[in-house]
Formats: structure tokens, C-alpha cells, sequence
């Protein structure tokens, strides 16, 4: 997570570092942060590894008492209708019913439950038109 780097303040001071500090050949940027993580005893390999991405836990929030679960099942009463004009309710439903610590059904079910936000506001967009 990168917040701090998104604060007005640290923007400033970043701006106002000489450019050698900012970035040299060798460093591509943050060069005073990564210095500082050296001196501080961080490994050089954790220092200057490549990006990564963080998972986030979606399996746990389609869990029974999750809120993507409970949105989920909100959008299959609210837009039932709607939705089965496109999907098979009932396999929506297995999948709700399977999806568990041990099965991850989670994938499939963010995919449903984005598909049907965005029907529920393509619907609601289309009534105030009418």
C-alpha cells in the first residue's frame, strides 16, 4: 500500500531534493528512500526488487457474512430479472452455495456481482431516460 507516497507534503519534498537525490544512472528514482532502507539494515535484494502487486482477499469477501456476499445476494433479489436475461441463476446460486475457505469460487463471483452493479446502474440510467 502506497499512501504516504500520495501526501501533498511528501510530494513537496520530494520536488524540492537536488536531482541526484531523486535519480542517478544506476536508480531509476526514490534514490534518498532507498538509501535510507540500506543504512537502515534492509536487505539489498528487498531494497531494489522489481515491483509487485498485493493480493486482496476477495475469497473472504464472499464468505458467509462478507460484505461482497451480502451485496451479491441484495443484487440477485433486486435485479433477478435483469440479471437472468444473462445468466444462469441457478448455477450463480450453486456457486454462492460452493464458494467456501476451501473452494474458491471467488474469481466468478466478483466478475457476477461487478456484472450486475453495472446492470442495476445501466437499468437505473436507462429509466431516467424514459
Amino acid at each position: 500500500v502506497r499512501p504516504p507516497f500520495l501526501d501533498s507534503r511528501v510530494g513537496a519534498l520530494a520536488a524540492s531534493l537536488p536531482p541526484s537525490l531523486r535519480t542517478t544512472e544506476q536508480e531509476q528514482g526514490k534514490v534518498l528512500l532507498k538509501r535510507l532502507l540500506l543504512k537502515h539494515g534492509f536487505p539489498t535484494s528487498f531494497v531494489y526488487r522489481k515491483k509487485q502487486g498485493f493480493g486482496l482477499p476477495i475469497n473472504h469477501w464472499f464468505l458467509a457474512g462478507g460484505k461482497a456476499r451480502s451485496l451479491l445476494e441484495t443484487l440477485l433479489v433486486q435485479h433477478h430479472r435483469e440479471m437472468a436475461e444473462y445468466l444462469n441463476m441457478s448455477e450463480v446460486r450453486t456457486l454462492l452455495a460452493r464458494h467456501s475457505l476451501t473452494t474458491d469460487e471467488s474469481a466468478r463471483l466478483w466478475l457476477i456481482m461487478t456484472f450486475g452493479l453495472w446492470l442495476a446502474g445501466h437499468k437505473t440510467a436507462d429509466n431516467r431516460r424514459a
